[in-house]
């Protein structure tokens, strides 16, 4: 490996490091040899845009606008693709960005199996609650951070963005608003609060009457969860992070069965 692809592997890990998102553009066919494998790196917070000696200038400029493009694509992580006049040139895309952030407000015993789930699927996960017996590390082990403190001080502490998911399973409604009202002018891709009908309800009503902007009410998940008959903590942390899962990639929550229709043939290709 030459020293400029030394280089742009070293601002890759420094761009994951500071957080953010960037995307390496490989040339996987071309008609000369040796521009197979060449690579260039463009990084979003910087714009910088970096490639090898023996990436084809030609197509640098066109590279750059695909990668620059890719961080709106979801977590798509690899796209093949070709210039229109050239498909003896191709080039595979890889989209790489920081863990997914889970914040979990609430420590209670539904908390720990849904860090545990969470952790396991890539999320950095951090887990804030006011009891110092409850939000500590032997209960978390897999958390990236714990916060002990009061709700609106520890989401701030947090850093709540649009690039995270929350998940509030507090131990009462009170502590359910108090996490809520510090959210109104944050929007959470995903925004999940655990509770009865009656008690998300009466949270909802007590929102309003805080002033709450409707569309911030449209974009709360609760009660929480895909509906899986859960009924052990286990089971219902595993329904809070399968839809988490649903909503990250687009899914529709229903069941995958299948089962031929008369005149299909089992070796028909599923239409999803």
């Amino acid at each position: 490996m030459h020293s400029r692809q030394l280089e742009i592997y070293r601002e890759l890990k420094s761009a994951l490091a500071r957080g953010s998102p960037a995307v390496m553009a490989t040339v996987i066919a071309s008609r000369r040899a040796i521009e197979v494998g060449a690579k260039a790196l463009w990084v979003a917070d910087s714009g910088a845009f970096w490639w090898t000696a023996d990436f084809p200038s030609q197509w640098c400029e066109w590279t750059k606008e695909r990668c620059v493009a890719k961080p709106g694509q979801g977590r798509q992580r690899v796209v093949i693709q070709s210039p229109g006049d050239d498909p003896g040139f191709r080039v595979a895309f890889e989209f790489f960005a920081p863990a997914p952030r889970l914040i979990i407000a609430g420590a209670g015993h539904i908390a720990q199996p849904t860090h545990w789930f969470a952790a396991r699927l890539g999320f950095a996960v951090t887990v804030i609650d006011d009891r110092p017996d409850f939000a500590n590390r032997e209960r978390f082990p897999h958390a990236a951070q714990v916060i002990c403190d009061d709700f609106g001080p520890g989401l701030a502490q947090a850093g709540v963005d649009d690039d995270c998911a929350v998940v509030v399973i507090t131990r009462g409604h009170r502590h359910d608003l108090e996490v809520l009202a510090a959210l109104f002018h944050v929007r959470p891709w995903y925004l999940g609060m655990i509770g009865s009908r009656r008690r998300v309800l009466t949270v909802l009503e007590q929102l309003k009457e805080r002033g709450a902007p409707q569309d911030f009410l449209d974009r709360i998940y609760a009660p929480i969860g895909l509906d899986i008959g859960a009924e052990t903590p286990e089971e219902i942390a595993l329904a809070i992070v399968a839809e988490i899962i649903c909503v990250m990639r687009g899914g529709t929550g229903g069941h995958l069965r299948w089962r031929p229709g008369k005149g299909e043939s089992i070796d028909a290709p599923l239409a999803r």
